[in-house]
């Protein structure tokens, strides 16, 4: 007997495609006449969702798509880069174990695997090929919900059904809710015997620049139990791997080839989640050189200001538009003057480029800087999501 569709969710897609791209607008009217329902059945559909920001309602009584879906749609692009990111390590886990390893996300009660990673000696676990498994019975499902704050656990554990699939699989709330307790003090998820009775999985999670779990990374073979030797042996690899997606996708450190090399160990800008952080920048130039550096008949050696605080302003511009992000984004600057009788000159300059809706700004005066044709020196941070 076939599954019953459900109408409703079919006229409310037969709606969301009734926009066409580039910001169509519709009134409940012409949405009627697309989808070929009545005017008061797509203005009742049109109503819930704008309830739920799947449609938002414009100045003239028309509709248009809402920003709920551009935000779905941006979960979707952070999954597709979460794969790019960690194939390569799972790839790489897999080589070493010779076993099976996967990077595994919570999709409601279960989790789905968006990377698996097998060597050539690996074994076949055809239990686990199922791209979507049950969350409480599985290493990595356990991972991420004891990840999840307690009010979204509580919520996803109310009508949860336990449905002992081998003889070892958690069959209460309880049990459940145990294990999660102790996943959290002890750092990793192991399942022994739950899918399948020869299943072993140890798991480890992944975490984003707020240290909330976002994924989590696990190893399974056929085997029905693992010794403390072995946890060990194969916990050194998952958590080192998991450190390193972490960093690659939530922080980035950026060394600028077409800018002057810092002159030390460390990167031009580097950010870290929602942050950019920039070096302190100078007006220095790829060459080593200095702009308004000028040798004065007298043999004395000028230096311009002005000439100084533009290009040291625009290549901490150049430095946060690598990222995408733009000078509008910067939220503070401090800048650091050899003297602060120059300290007027700057602040014209710096008036060119900013507003009182510019950064916060702290300015002191130092006794030196790295270079002698150095007069100021920039360091910044600029707020840019995603």
């Amino acid at each position: 007997m076939a599954t019953p569709r459900n109408t409703s969710v079919q006229k409310a897609f037969q709606i969301l495609e009734a926009f066409s791209p580039g910001g169509c607008r519709l009134s409940a009217t012409e949405v009627a006449q697309r989808t070929q329902m009545t005017v008061a059945t797509a203005h009742r559909f049109l109503l819930t969702l704008e309830n739920l920001g799947v449609v938002s309602r414009t100045g003239d009584n028309r509709f248009q798509l809402g920003t709920l879906l551009a935000e779905l749609g941006g979960r979707v692009e952070h999954n597709k880069l979460m794969t790019h990111v960690v194939e390569p390590h799972v790839e790489a886990l897999a080589s070493q174990f010779a076993e099976r390893v996967s990077v595994s996300l919570l999709s409601g009660k279960k989790v789905i695997q968006i990377a698996v990673g097998k060597s050539a000696h690996s074994v076949e676990l055809t239990q686990l090929e199922d791209q979507l498994l049950p969350a409480y019975c599985t290493a990595a499902g356990r991972v991420l919900l004891a990840g999840l704050r307690p009010k979204m656990l509580d919520y996803l554990l109310d009508d949860i059904v336990f449905d002992s699939a081998a003889e070892k699989t958690i069959a209460s709330r309880e049990a459940l809710v145990e294990q999660l307790r102790v996943i959290v003090q002890q750092g990793y998820a192991l399942s022994c015997g739950e899918l399948a009775d020869d299943i072993s999985c140890l798991a480890v999670p992944i975490y984003d620049d707020r240290n909330d779990v976002v994924a989590a990374l696990s190893v399974s073979l056929k085997v029905k139990s693992l010794s403390n030797a072995q946890i060990e042996g194969y916990m050194g690899g998952l958590t080192h791997h998991a450190e390193q997606i972490r960093r690659e996708l939530y922080m980035e450190n950026r060394v600028l080839p077409y800018k002057a090399k810092p002159r030390g160990n460390y990167p031009h800008a580097k950010r870290v989640g929602d942050f950019i952080l920039v070096s302190g920048t100078s007006a220095r130039q790829q060459d080593d050189t200095f702009p308004g550096v000028v040798q004065g008949a007298d043999g004395q050696t000028k230096l311009d200001m002005r000439r100084q605080t533009q290009a040291a302003l625009n290549n901490l511009f150049d430095i946060v538009e690598s990222f995408g992000a733009k000078r509008e984004d910067i939220v503070e600057i401090q800048a650091f003057l050899i003297n602060m009788k120059d300290y007027e000159i700057f602040n014209q300059v710096y008036g060119e480029y900013f507003d009182y809706s510019g950064p916060t700004r702290t300015t002191v005066a130092v006794s030196e800087l790295p270079h002698p044709h150095q007069l100021l020196m920039l360091k910044a941070m600029a707020y840019f999501p995603g």
